[in-house]
């Protein structure tokens, strides 16, 4: 009976031995089960949510404009049409005529009563039809009435009717020849467009009273 409290006290010690073994490993476990775990965030150490972008206001489209500021779609003001103009002037053999007008029917005439009444001189033209010049009616009579007589009796004649001003340039043989050539050109250019008349004509010394 001596031995019975022995043996169980040896039992007991020998099941806490078993059961603290059995319980270090489970701890260590948990230990390091708890210490590898990833932290759970918690509602304060959560990051901010990123913060949605607000669409932009729609910019109204502008009207494009040219470099002086106005609107480009805008038609630009008619001006006035450009004067006609007419060079004539005669070297030796060769007769150059040049200019623009706006009517096919009085460049024309010009250019053939020039070839007609001077055969032997040679016509370099170079006037054109520009529709948008402004009309004239002197064009119509200009050749017959002025051009054909002051190209037979000036010597290095020039005409030149620019921006409505006529300007009669060479030299003649007398001041009767000065005077009556003016009046024709005169006449033959009479209208609303021609405002001047500008005479460089040249009489000899020794033909000047």
């Amino acid at each position: 009976m001596k031995s019975l409290p022995r043996s169980l006290f040896r039992v007991c010690l020998a099941g806490l031995v078993f059961l603290a073994a059995c319980e270090k490993p489970q701890q260590r476990v948990s230990a390091e089960g708890e210490r590898d775990a990833p932290p759970v965030e918690t509602p304060e150490s959560a990051p901010p949510a990123a913060v949605a972008a607000t669409p932009a206001a729609p910019v109204p489209p502008v009207a494009a404009t040219d470099a002086a500021g106005e609107d480009a779609a805008a038609p630009a003001p008619a001006g006035p049409d450009p004067e006609p103009e007419l060079r004539v002037a005669r070297v030796g053999q060769k007769i150059h005529v040049q200019g623009a007008l706006r009517s096919k029917i009085q460049v024309e005439r010009i250019v053939e009563t020039l070839q007609r009444e001077f055969p032997d001189c040679e016509i370099e033209n170079t006037l054109v039809v520009d529709y948008d010049r402004m009309g004239v009616g002197w064009g119509n009579r200009v050749a017959d009435e002025f051009l054909v007589p002051f190209l037979h009796q000036v010597a290095d004649a020039k005409v030149v009717y620019h921006e409505s001003v006529l300007t009669i340039g060479g030299k003649v043989k007398s001041p009767r020849d000065l005077q009556n050539l003016s009046e024709t050109a005169i006449a033959a250019f009479s209208g609303s467009t021609t405002s001047a008349l500008k005479n460089n004509l040249e009489v000899p010394a020794s033909a000047k009273p």
